[in-house]
């Protein structure tokens, strides 16, 4: 095990499936910025790239989402060494609705089971709702609930004379969204009575039957979050959607609707769920109705036609958010996490493992470099394209140089 010297500061390791804007928001965001201010020494790479040189270097590692029996190496290691690591995971992976694109791939009894091991033996386990706490607190007592942040440097207001005509929003990261279906019957409505004096944008998310509609604005989706929030906070919208199904896989989510529009002064429409009741007070930073029509209709009218109410909603709302759910606040956190994980971290830890690995194998094996698995993708891909079609070959080449890219310019950079 790498050992910490006195005085230095902590080498982390943050060992990912994908660098998403959730991995993004919550890991690689907050350790460059503890990296920023000299509190530790941050590593990132791959689960499918990863080297046994990057895992020897570390003092801890973070581990988000990880759940691939593929790729699963890094996860082994640490149990045989007896390294502590985090596990962070922001979605609950074990209630995904059947008609999600992820089902069939998280759904599976070797990911499943391979992510109830990533959490037994977790030094810690953070998760970011209620519903999330229960469930992992039933695997292990090393579980806690942090408030998710906001990166409020990134946010860059309009000149209020750009607020007209008036603009609704709804975000998604979803190709495929069942959640619109909540509030669109209402935001018909909305279009044909307020024509000429309203705008709905779409970001991220675009149903084929929005096409032909006056006053529908689509933007496309990015995969840096930073570019993403940049350009949100700077379009000028007044009113933003949140719609959530209350099941148990949606309440796991994050309230990441109210963070970003009240940064961005937005005043929001929430589903009267337990992840919005908890931090939006109605008709003061916010406005919660039920997932019926009638209740998303009247909501918009009201945030449309009462302009001191939507500027109060605005103006609390970001109050709140600055108050609450600070980059810096959220980066504390962490810091306090790490340093209390190896305060306490013994160096007997895991030892009863060691035998149902090979530790020489694992240190010594030369694992490809970055060309080399970019050359065993490319075969993988020629397997792939003999069962499947050429287009699902290529968006999977596509992602793979993509993740690449954004990994060196992480590494290179320091930002995401």
């Amino acid at each position: 095990m790498a050992s910490l010297k006195q005085g230095s500061s902590p080498r982390v390791l943050a060992v990912l499936p994908g660098i998403i804007p959730s991995t993004a928001l919550t890991v690689i965001k907050p350790l460059l910025g503890l990296e920023a201010r000299g509190a530790v020494q941050a590593r990132f790479m791959l689960e499918w790239l990863i080297q046994p040189r990057d895992l020897d270097w570390a003092d801890i590692l973070i581990f988000c989402r990880n759940m691939e029996p593929n790729f699963s190496q890094a996860f082994h290691w640490a149990i045989a060494q007896g390294k502590p690591y985090i596990y962070d995971i922001d979605d609950n992976f074990f209630d995904l609705p059947k008609d999600t694109e992820e089902f069939s791939y998280y759904n599976t009894p070797e990911r499943q089971g391979l992510l109830i091991e990533y959490l037994t033996h977790a030094a810690l386990v953070r998760v970011y709702s209620p519903p999330m706490l229960e469930r992992v607190t039933a695997i292990t007592e090393q579980v806690v609930r942090t408030p998710a942040p906001v990166d409020l440097a990134l946010v860059h207001l309009p000149n209020p004379k750009d607020l007209k005509p008036l603009k609704i929003v709804y975000a998604t990261s979803r190709k495929v969204d069942p959640l619109f279906s909540i509030f669109w019957p209402a935001l018909q409505r909305i279009l044909i009575d307020y024509d000429g004096r309203i705008e709905a944008h779409f970001w991220g998310f675009f149903a084929q039957k929005f096409a032909r509609l006056k006053g529908i604005h689509y933007h496309a989706p990015t995969a840096n979050y930073d570019s993403f929030l940049r350009n949100f906070s700077r379009s000028g919208f007044s009113i933003g959607l949140a719609p959530l199904f209350d099941t148990n896989f949606y309440r796991s989510k994050t309230n990441n609707k109210f963070r970003e529009y009240g940064a961005c002064r937005v005043a929001g429409i929430y589903s009267d769920v337990e992840v919005y009741r908890e931090c939006v007070t109605d008709q003061e930073t916010g406005i919660l109705v039920d997932n019926i029509e009638e209740s998303w209709y009247q909501a918009m009218v009201q945030l449309i036609e009462d302009e001191n109410l939507r500027l109060h909603i605005q103006t609390q709302a970001e109050i709140v958010v600055r108050e609450q759910y600070s980059e810096e606040i959220f980066e504390s956190t962490w810091m306090e996490q790490i340093q209390a994980i190896l305060d306490r971290q013994s160096p007997s830890i895991g030892m009863s493992n060691r035998q149902s690995f090979s530790e020489s194998s694992l240190l010594s094996a030369k694992r490809p470099g970055i060309l080399s698995q970019m050359v065993y993708q490319v075969k993988k891909a020629v397997t792939i394209l003999r069962r499947d079609k050429l287009a699902s070959v290529i968006e999977r080449l596509w992602f793979k140089a993509e993740q690449i890219f954004l990994l060196l310019k992480i590494t290179s950079m320091r930002r995401f």
